[in-house]
């Protein structure tokens, strides 16, 4: 089976009961969690990491019904982690019996299926996605690109590709960014592709974040005095769009405190690894409500003033005035 008719199992709730799939990617990882919350929505997809979950949490989650809903999904990332897994191999067993669907989603190339409990789950429903070649990466890039309203040209992608040494993760993270400095363009040429490894490079896009996170202000601004001294319109732009996407990110995790790491990490479209990394929990505590819907209000009139060719120190100190 592909990837892509994988995905449309999922958009029409077609999914087998237990699903198992052998991913070399996290690109695979990723769309799969976007297509299931979009499917089945954020409260009905219980994301559980086998190095920190407990085997009787998974059986009681499989066990339990909900009942105000149809069934719920339980995706379970590095299955082999979980000690004790092959306690599950009753529910295997009968899984036609469960109350929820479990997706088991792990990263090895090769995985012992013959070992309990997996020599259970049924052949057809253990699925292998291999690592993402270069022939490949071109078409994921120009889909990836027209979702956001873009085009790219195919000497453009090949271009792009050759940059970023073919590595799908870093590939589609300088794909983000890309995305934001040409924010008002319709179609990608390799020179705006030259143009972000040129000035926008320089500019420590993670540096920023972490510092408005932490409440940094000396470092969050002198991380933003290269893009504010160049004054490049299309560039702070792309910065100001990035930091209202950081704040509403915060905000949603401000608002789902109560959730462990890894569902809040889904409801922000994160790895669990870069939400514990990032401390975002600890963060979101830090900084008050008031302050992030403040900056968030003054974000319209920002926008405008740089357009029309405001001082982009003055707009970023008017912006931030209240928040550090």
């Amino acid at each position: 089976m592909k990837f892509n008719e994988f995905l449309s199992l999922i958009e029409s709730k077609k999914l087998d009961k237990i699903t198992l799939i052998l991913g070399e990617e996290h690109f695979y990882l990723r769309n799969i969690m976007e297509m299931l919350n979009k499917i089945y929505g954020e409260n009905r997809v219980n994301i559980m990491h086998g190095e920190d979950v407990k085997i009787e949490k998974v059986k009681e989650e499989l066990e339990t019904q909900d009942m105000f809903s149809d069934q719920n999904i339980i995706l379970l990332i590095d299955p082999e982690k979980v000690k004790d897994i092959d306690k599950l191999s009753k529910n295997f067993k009968k899984r036609n019996k469960l109350t929820n669907n479990l997706l088991l989603y792990s990263y090895q190339k090769y995985l012992n299926v013959k070992k309990k409990p997996y020599k259970f789950i049924d052949k057809k429903s253990i699925l292998k996605f291999k690592k993402i070649y270069k022939n490949k990466l071109h078409y994921l890039i120009r889909d990836y690109v027209k979702e956001h309203g873009k085009k790219m040209k195919r000497d453009a992608i090949d271009y792009f590709i050759e940059r970023n040494e073919d590595n799908v993760e870093i590939i589609f993270k300088e794909l983000d960014k890309l995305l934001i400095f040409v924010a008002g363009k319709k179609t990608i040429k390799i020179e705006d592709i030259e143009k972000l490894s040129g000035n926008f490079a320089r500019i420590n896009v993670f540096s920023i974040l972490d510092n408005l996170r932490n409440q940094n202000k000396t470092q969050f601004y002198s991380s933003l005095e290269y893009i504010l001294k160049e004054k490049d319109t299309y560039e702070i732009l792309g910065i100001l769009k990035l930091l209202y996407t950081e704040l509403k990110k915060i905000l949603t995790v401000k608002n789902n405190l109560n959730l462990q790491n890894n569902q809040i990490a889904n409801k922000i479209n994160l790895h669990p690894y870069v939400f514990k990394k990032n401390n975002y929990r600890a963060c979101a505590k830090n900084i008050s409500y008031s302050k992030i819907k403040n900056v968030i209000k003054k974000l319209t009139d920002a926008d405008l003033t740089l357009k029309l060719g405001g001082d982009p120190y003055t707009v970023f100190h008017n912006l931030f005035l209240d928040f550090f």
